[in-house]
């Protein structure tokens, strides 16, 4: 008679939602992969961010209301992000899964560190300006799905 014993990990994963004012530094590359005859598509790097924390809901409460129709970010982020808490006066670091950036505006910084203007507009045509506020909307058949949000660029 033989005997058999096993081990058996069970893991559990729960998620903090974090909701807060977001503020990073990124580069972008060209996604030659996209094909698109009008339009240039980028992928981003967030190499350096800071979330300064706004509310905080626990596993059994859910994501934010706000946050259930926005996609993840489909970029990269440099992990750990540093956070800061006001209610506390604390910083600390978090490592981000899925994470979710709404409404992001956008300006450049040149390599050499000099702020430039980014002459942008979300539609074309219209006259453009230094800075733009990106949505994701919705499609308007489906008020669930959201449509990739567009900003042409100046060159």
């Amino acid at each position: 008679m033989s005997s058999f014993t096993t081990e058996e990990t069970v893991t559990t994963i729960t998620r903090t939602f974090i909701k807060g004012t977001f503020t990073g530094k990124y580069n972008a590359e060209r996604n030659d992969e996209r094909d698109s005859r009008h339009s240039e598509f980028y992928r981003m790097n967030i190499y350096s961010a800071e979330i300064r924390i706004e509310a905080v809901r626990q596993h059994n409460e859910g994501d934010f209301p706000e946050a259930l129709a926005v996609k993840p970010f489909g970029g990269t982020i440099g992990q750990p992000v540093r956070c800061y808490d006001p209610n506390s006066n604390t910083y600390f670091e978090l490592t981000l899964n899925e994470p979710k950036i709404n409404d992001p505006v956008l300006s450049l910084i040149t390599k050499e560190g000099a702020k430039k203007p980014l002459q942008c507009a979300r539609t074309y045509g219209v006259p453009y300006a230094d800075s733009v506020d990106i949505t994701w909307e919705s499609f308007r058949d489906d008020a669930e799905r959201r449509a990739n949000p567009a900003i042409y660029i100046k060159d």
